[in-house]
């Protein structure tokens, strides 16, 4: 959406965010914080939201009791009632379709699913989902991964273990390893390489440890900042001594 630049710095107690054509996140007090503000997408007034999901100019939430709710321009999901959804813990999807997690492991949908993508339905234990398209991630209570395409670029089968997150892009499917590894469905996919933290024990620590040293780099460039503005006064008033010594000499 290059008409609006993103204007985020503001947002706290973030914990979790979901982008597409905007970005959305998710506050600790179950409230939502969009970039720009963007009132157009008539979220700032949910409440008890516990997981988001933005698609196009859609923003769809799951609330603390299982129900989902969705705003925005999108033909495709209001096209579905998802109004007797219930127990659900995650959404996920694309334009056409939306897949609904629920607290017992199995998948709802509404919507346009393809064809292909139709057999996660019959997935069972399932704790986290991830959809596009071409593509339909499931993650299970193991940290095994299970999967279904709609193209040949897509993977049809997952062989991975110890994941504790996965989102999927297009065509491909990406994982978070618990030793803090990115894995990627492309060979070539230089996230093949991305370490995102040592241990998944010590992440709260870890997370302590770089938000404390972002605030410290924060504090010297203030203060940088401040000793060269008070330098650049400073310089300024004797260029102004100077300038006033001349003139009376030349009186």
């Amino acid at each position: 959406k290059p008409d609006k630049p993103y204007i985020i710095e503001d947002w706290r107690d973030i914990v979790a965010v979901s982008c597409d054509w905007f970005i959305l996140g998710l506050r600790r007090d179950g409230t939502i914080a969009t970039e720009n503000g963007y009132p157009e997408l008539k979220a700032s007034d949910w409440h008890d939201i516990i997981a988001i999901h933005s698609k196009y100019s859609s923003t769809i939430g799951v609330k603390a009791d299982g129900a989902v709710v969705i705003t925005g321009d999108n033909s495709y999901y209001q096209q579905g009632d998802v109004s007797g959804w219930r127990d659900i813990v995650a959404v996920s999807g694309n334009n056409q379709y939306l897949l609904g997690l629920k607290a017992d492991g199995t998948l709802v949908t509404v919507g346009d699913i393809p064809n292909d993508l139709r057999p996660a339905l019959g997935w069972r234990n399932i704790i986290a989902i991830s959809a596009s398209q071409q593509l339909a991630v499931g993650l299970k209570e193991d940290g095994s991964v299970v999967c279904c395409a709609n193209h040949a670029e897509a993977p049809s089968k997952l062989d991975w273990h110890d994941i504790v997150a996965i989102i999927t892009r297009t065509y491909e499917a990406i994982g978070l390893k618990s030793d803090g590894t990115v894995v990627s469905s492309k060979a070539d996919s230089p996230m093949n390489s991305w370490k995102l933290f040592d241990n998944l024990d010590n992440l709260e620590e870890e997370r302590r440890v770089a938000r404390a040293k972002r605030a410290e780099e924060k504090r010297l460039a203030e203060e940088r900042a401040r000793e060269e503005k008070r330098l650049a006064e400073e310089r300024a008033r004797e260029e102004k001594r100077l300038a006033e010594e001349k003139a009376l000499q030349e009186k």
